[in-house]
């Protein structure tokens, strides 16, 4: 199980089982358990979805509606709940699948760094970088 921190201090600890798995399956239509190839979503809101499945025991106790959940997930916090929920499920299929938590791990890094690299080439591109802000360039 892995930990993050939402933007009001709070911690949640994402639990991944078979019947989270199944419930993302049923109710965002991402079947994980059977095709890891959609581990990685496109869109935010389903990351949060999964969040708030894997996190609802713990969040329902402490008294947190899916609205407040959401409220509480800043750019920060939802990427650091990410980062947890995608360790959580490698963690779920590393004796069940050694090899498929293997490459959810490595996908998963090779995607973040996919990622920083296309921003920091943007930046570039746009003179952000260098201190050369897009306005005062036009």
């Amino acid at each position: 199980m892995s930990n993050f921190d939402d933007a009001n201090g709070r911690t949640w600890r994402v639990r991944i089982t078979i019947g989270t798995l199944e419930r993302i399956r049923d109710e965002l239509e991402v079947d994980l358990l059977d095709d890891l190839e959609k581990a990685v979503p496109e869109g935010f809101a389903t990351y949060v979805g999964m969040l708030w499945i894997a996190c609802e025991r713990e969040l329902q106790a402490a008294g947190v509606s899916p609205a407040e959940f959401g409220e509480s997930l800043d750019g920060e916090s939802l990427a650091k709940g990410i980062d947890a929920f995608m360790d959580a499920l490698a963690f779920f299929f590393e004796v069940l699948a050694p090899a498929k938590a293997t490459i959810l791990r490595a996908v998963w890094a090779k995607g973040k760094e996919v990622e920083a690299t296309s921003a920091n080439q943007i930046r570039e591109a746009l003179g952000i970088l260098s201190g050369v802000s897009p306005e005062s360039s036009a």
